[in-house]
């Protein structure tokens, strides 16, 4: 039985979600806190949508046979909400009823409404940028070896250092308050692939050490032939972040490492456009 596990948070709650994969029928099993969230996945399925509390999420699956999760985009009638600056409508509709005779407030609504506007200061604020990072204005690159190609936010910013006695190159770009980073190292030789995890798990600790963070989870998986990583990092406050979560993937490719990541502040590490971001990174077959 392969399995996968995934943290969030929820309605002020942490919550934990498992995809368990029968190898045998090659059916998955998703559940939430250990019961059953509908029924299982069958091996022709992508993806599957559970509601745990107030949201919604998405468990997709991925190139190697593991899975990813993301948050599910709100629906038509919560994005035109928050675009108005509305509550999001109710289902049914309210019939018509004859003038009634004044009469004083009851307590009970009052708090009732008080609690109505506390709630939409919350919420309202959530869909609008949630609906914000649907609308990423990605644009396509190909690196001018055709190396590789991937999405981000409008032109990205190069950059280069040195680790060690190797040199990383950089790409990165912003929109609102996350960021998208592609970063690789050209090692010079062939990598082996019984010597890819070692590699995977220097690369990953490397991250860890320069980020100052915590590993929340990581997971062996393959891209392209080759072995990757995946990883989600706490961050602490930094000069140029918030307290926050990069979540990313690293890749080996013959002679090269990639690692990508895209950060976000927390609580948002599952907003629809990391898992964009993420999936956009192809590498030539």
């Amino acid at each position: 039985m392969s399995t996968q596990t995934w943290v969030v948070h929820v309605d002020g709650a942490q919550r934990e979600i498992f995809a368990d994969t029968d190898p045998a029928s090659g059916r998955t099993a998703i559940r939430v806190d250990g019961r059953m969230a509908g029924r299982p996945m069958s091996n022709l399925e992508d993806e599957r949508e559970i509601a745990i509390g107030s949201e919604r999420f998405i468990v997709r699956r991925v190139a190697g046979g593991g899975f990813d999760l993301d948050k599910a985009p709100p629906d038509a009638a919560a994005i035109a909400a928050a675009r108005n600056g509305t509550a999001p409508p109710r289902k049914g509709t309210l019939s018509a009823r004859a003038p009634q005779p004044k009469s004083s407030v009851p307590v009970g609504k009052i708090i009732s409404a008080i609690v109505i506007t506390a709630i939409l200061a919350v919420v309202v604020p959530y869909l609008r940028d949630t609906v914000a990072y649907l609308r990423v204005p990605w644009q396509s690159y190909i690196h001018p070896d055709r190396s590789f190609k991937v999405s981000f936010a409008g032109a990205p910013v190069a950059s280069s250092g040195m680790d060690g006695e190797f040199r990383t190159q950089q790409l990165m770009s912003r929109y609102r308050d996350h960021a998208y980073v592609l970063e690789w190292i050209d090692l010079g030789f062939l990598i082996p692939v019984e010597k890819e995890r070692d590699v995977l798990d220097r690369a990953l600790n490397a991250i860890v050490r320069a980020r100052q963070g915590t590993l929340v989870k990581s997971d062996y998986n393959a891209r392209s032939g080759r072995g990757s990583k995946t990883f989600i990092v706490q961050i602490p406050e930094q000069k140029d972040w918030s307290r926050g979560t990069a979540r990313g993937e690293i890749v080996v490719d013959n002679t090269r490492v990639y690692i990508l990541w895209a950060y976000a502040p927390q609580g948002q590490s599952l907003s629809y456009d990391i898992g964009e971001f993420l999936r956009s990174f192809e590498l030539p077959r």
